[in-house]
């Protein structure tokens, strides 16, 4: 996965910027990913660059990679193997 830092500039929050990478199946799993996502505060969501990926930046302050992941894990959703 990517990382990047960077600074929100009205603030100086810190942001962290990941791309999170789904399996195929099951199908559908990324619209409903991308939905649920997009529901959370201080996140923004939107389609990564490689198939079956979404691009995710976050507030540090609120979320970390790992709770995400694990979250997404326990709601169902399948990433792809390394």
């Amino acid at each position: 996965m990517a990382k990047a830092e960077e600074r929100k500039a009205n603030n100086q929050e810190p942001l962290a910027s990941h791309d999170l990478y789904f399996a195929a199946e099951p199908a559908g799993q990324l619209e409903r990913a991308q939905v649920l996502l997009a529901g959370l505060s201080n996140l923004r969501v939107e389609k990564g660059a490689e198939p079956n990926s979404l691009r995710i930046s976050y507030s540090l302050r609120e979320y970390s990679l790992e709770g995400l992941e694990a979250a997404l894990k326990n709601a169902g959703f399948c990433f792809k193997e390394n």
